[in-house]
């Protein structure tokens, strides 16, 4: 499905603002530098440079011991006179079952006015599918700090933010996905249970962003689109309005909201040219 698509092309959105440590109520202040890990089920290990979050402690080339809990990630300390642990969600990854999980130089920060997050490349492994990507990049710029971690990570990333990716590898059990440019007959095409997109980028400013991706789901053609982002706190809803989504001069909004329309939910409501998403409440 498109849906399934585009959600995965914003995987690492929802993954990287996930990150924080298990001693804090919030989004923990501090810094995560060159994180790199290796998961090889029930257990693993990793490395960071250094650690510094706020009521956990500073600590430089530390040693870990890794689990893995249906994709959320514990990071324990390997010392006998400490017991402390930070996590890093990734079940929005797409596998939370993963076998093997693979996470090379990953940086984090969150402070007052920004967070940001690089990760230089990161796999993750299942029997039947799997999600690998390099080169990401996420830079969230925020006015408040929220006590509730989705309220802060929304209200921040969906007004003032960029996010890249070079590239991104996913592979499904099932063949689910499909381009998002019509054929001659008005049909997408079936893409099968592999896809890659060559890379992504996404700019918000002042919630109205631009993008542009290119990959299979677009049949190896540039497509650009723009419209406006917006997280209402209250209803714990986000809405997203597409203004515009072309592949040179041939618009494929219509297609885009055609399969959109496809997967609505009790969650997801389609309403050309809006989506909206209802979080669950905490």
């Amino acid at each position: 499905m498109l849906l399934k698509s585009l959600r995965h092309a914003s995987l690492l959105c929802a993954l990287s603002i996930t990150a924080h440590a298990t001693d804090s109520q919030g989004l923990p202040q501090g810094k995560l530098n060159n994180l790199s890990a290796k998961y090889q089920s029930p257990s693993g290990t990793g490395k960071a440079a250094y650690i510094n979050f706020q009521d956990f402690g500073e600590y430089r080339n530390a040693d870990l011991e890794v689990e893995n809990y249906n994709g959320l990630l514990i990071f324990n300390l390997r010392d006998e006179n400490e017991d402390k642990s930070f996590e890093l969600d990734l079940s929005s990854f797409g596998i939370t079952d993963a076998d093997s999980i693979n996470l090379n130089q990953l940086n984090f920060s969150n402070d007052a006015k920004r967070i940001n997050l690089n990760i230089n490349s990161a796999n993750a492994k299942a029997e039947d599918k799997s999600t690998s990507f390099s080169g990401a990049s996420i830079n969230c710029h925020r006015d408040k700090v929220f006590e509730d971690i989705t309220d802060d990570l929304l209200s921040a990333c969906l007004k003032n933010s960029s996010l890249s990716i070079s590239n991104l590898n996913i592979r499904s059990g099932k063949s689910e996905f499909v381009s998002i440019i019509a054929n001659e007959y008005d049909e997408v095409e079936i893409l099968g249970s592999a896809i890659k997109l060559n890379y992504l980028k996404l700019n918000i400013n002042g919630h109205n962003f631009k993008g542009e991706t290119k990959g299979d789901v677009t049949k190896n053609v540039k497509v650009k689109f723009e419209g406006q982002t917006h997280y209402f706190q209250e209803k714990r809803q986000v809405r997203v309005k597409i203004s515009k989504a072309k592949a040179g001069f041939i618009s494929v909004k219509g297609t885009i909201f055609k399969e959109l329309k496809k997967a609505q939910s009790d969650n997801l409501r389609v309403n050309e040219p809006y989506i909206y998403i209802n979080l669950p409440n905490e």
